[in-house]
């Protein structure tokens, strides 16, 4: 549940005295809250044709790791990507992002007190 909106608010109404989210960026350089830049475990990338060109190896903490990641989509394309296995379906008004891909930062701040 870490790196949601739902454990933000939950942070938020125990009273915590900070919220430190990880940020990745993607490729126009939006801020998206995600513990992690590679996301194809996430989303349906690893599954879909067209972004199968898109699938490379990169060195994260020194282990590498092949796979699809945040900054080789623009914010339009991780907002229409499903988890695995589930069709798209719209992101809600109120969300940039789909849980799946990360939280866009200005998601989170809206719950900013």
């Amino acid at each position: 549940m870490r790196h949601t909106l739902e454990a933000y608010r939950l942070a938020i109404r125990m009273g915590a005295d900070h919220i430190e989210p990880d940020l990745v960026s993607t490729s126009d350089g939006v801020l998206v809250a995600r513990h992690e830049n590679e996301i194809s475990g996430t989303t349906d990338v690893s599954t879909r044709p067209e972004f199968a060109a898109r699938k490379t190896t990169k060195t994260i903490d020194g282990v590498a790791v092949t796979g699809g990641f945040t900054e080789d989509f623009t914010l339009a394309e991780l907002a229409r990507r499903p988890p695995p296995g589930r069709r798209a379906s719209p992101v809600p008004a109120r969300l940039k992002v789909p849980a799946g891909c990360g939280h866009h930062l200005a998601d989170a701040m809206e719950l900013m007190p």
